[in-house]
């Protein structure tokens, strides 16, 4: 198993910072470990395109229920990068 740091999520997809080397088209386990998400939120994806931090990651269809825990963790994501008002 190794780890890595997701940044940019969204529905579809997500950035995946980390050190390890996928082809384009790699088919990824994905487990996010998230504060008040329980349990983990296991998930798949396909790799979409790479740089040397990392890689795009396009999210395969889940269920309902696993599609809601993304979706919390998506409205989480976007609260905490809006800047103050």
């Amino acid at each position: 198993m190794r780890t890595g740091r997701c940044t940019s999520l969204s529905l579809g997809g997500m950035f995946v910072e980390t050190d390890l080397r996928l082809d384009y088209e790699s088919f990824v386990d994905v487990e996010i470990i998230a504060p008040r998400v329980a349990p983990n939120l296991r998930i798949k994806g396909i790799v979409r395109w790479t740089k040397t931090h990392g890689f795009g990651l396009q999210l395969l269809p889940v269920g309902v229920a696993q599609t809601h825990e993304l979706l919390i963790l998506v409205d989480r994501e976007r609260r905490a990068s809006r800047p103050c008002e």
